[in-house]
């Protein structure tokens, strides 16, 4: 028969030992927490136009977006989700707080209230001049006598301002309609946007050399203006590190 005075001793060891399993499992869960790893505070979704998604585009602005978005929310410490739709719907959800973010837009979008922008410039695009005639055009002048469109709010639509005959769209597509029906003998638009649309409207030909560089800005819903600073530097750093790699690539090896 088991000694009473003999049970204190085992059942005092089986609780220390109980003790120290709890205290090494606790210690070997903060020593994960404290593991090197990326830690989102935020989370966001980001409305991209369609037109990001073609090939054309990446080609001609040298940019792949949504590497680029990547990067820039990664280093920021946010969380990123990307959702692709028709252009116009991807402006008018992230103005309406649907979304969070909206690609890259040129012109002065940032006047919309509720939208904010990256004040970093991420890429840069080529304005012509379009028809659907053999007329080509060197100057702006040579178009002061002809009917033209182009989208609100762009930088290069303010240029034409002067131009008392000029019709003022919302979306791209609606410019080349209106070119393609014979209703504006001239439409104003980013290389960019004609090739995503020749395709629909092949009467449509380039009548001029550039007019114009724009660049292209990334913008936030004003719900997550207190991300801005945070995606600004790193913007700026994804800037730098290009601006880096360009010059390594060009300097001559010895």
């Amino acid at each position: 028969m088991l000694n009473k005075g003999c049970v204190w001793p085992i059942m005092f060891g089986q609780s220390l030992n109980l003790k120290m399993t709890l205290t090494w499992l606790i210690l070997s869960f903060v020593i994960l927490l404290s593991l090197p790893g990326k830690a989102y505070s935020e989370s966001m979704t980001v409305a991209m136009g369609n037109v990001y998604r073609n090939p054309e585009l990446i080609k001609q602005v040298g940019v792949k977006l949504e590497d680029d978005l990547r990067y820039i929310y990664s280093s920021a410490g946010i969380n990123v989700d990307f959702v692709y739709l028709p252009s116009a719907r991807a402006v008018r959800g992230t103005i309406q707080g649907k979304y969070d973010a909206l690609d890259l837009r040129i012109g002065n979008i940032e006047n919309e209230p509720d939208l904010i922008k990256l004040d970093v410039p991420l890429a840069d695009i080529d304005i012509f001049l379009f028809s659907t005639g053999s007329d080509y055009y060197s100057k702006l002048s040579d178009i002061e006598d002809k009917i033209i469109v182009a989208n609100l709010g762009n930088q290069y639509a303010e240029k034409l301002k002067k131009y008392k005959r000029m019709y003022r769209v919302n979306t791209s597509i609606q410019g080349a309609m209106m070119l393609a029906k014979g209703r504006v003998d001239v439409w104003v638009a980013s290389k960019v946007m004609y090739l995503s649309l020749k395709d629909q409207f092949p009467e449509i030909k380039i009548a001029s050399p550039v007019i114009s560089h724009e660049p292209l800005y990334h913008y936030i819903h004003k719900s997550k203006s207190h991300l801005l600073p945070r995606l600004e530097k790193a913007a700026k750093q994804l800037v730098q590190d290009k601006r880096n790699k360009a010059s390594q690539n060009s300097t001559p090896r010895q």
